[in-house]
């Protein structure tokens, strides 16, 4: 149970409960609240900053974007704010989208897999030119 749904559950409701939400909680509990914007930038594969993208399951997280390597050999990427609650905790993990935060997962077409991730996940395109990677919206 999360703090807010154990504060719900008390009878705490509206302004009192943000007020208590946000005394307690401490700058590094949450990460900023934000909303996945356009996309678009390339990466080079063949720097080392990239080196996880050459293997199956590798991924990296670059401007907010989860980008990975498929188990298919095929490029996704996906918003690394998990809808859930904001959190900037989404990473790759067996093929699909995953919230380390709450376990909220995804397919790597941004659809929810369980109840954590019903409102799903921002998706963008991937296209390889070469060793250049593009990630747009």
């Amino acid at each position: 149970m999360t703090r807010y749904e154990f504060l719900k559950n008390a009878g705490f409701g509206g302004a009192a409960l943000m007020t208590l939400l946000t005394a307690c909680s401490k700058s590094s509990d949450l990460s900023p609240i934000a909303t996945p914007g356009s996309v678009d930038f390339t990466l080079d594969l063949t720097t080392s900053a990239n080196a996880a993208l050459k293997n199956s399951g590798g991924y990296i997280i670059n401007s907010n974007v989860v980008v990975a390597r498929t188990s298919q050999g095929t490029y996704v990427a996906g918003s690394h704010i998990c809808t859930h609650e904001a959190r900037t905790k989404v990473v790759f993990l067996n093929n699909e989208f995953y919230c380390t935060e709450h376990g909220a997962r995804f397919t790597t077409a941004g659809v929810g897999l369980n109840s954590y991730a019903s409102a799903g996940l921002s998706v963008y395109k991937t296209e390889l030119s070469g060793n250049s990677l593009r990630i747009y919206s």
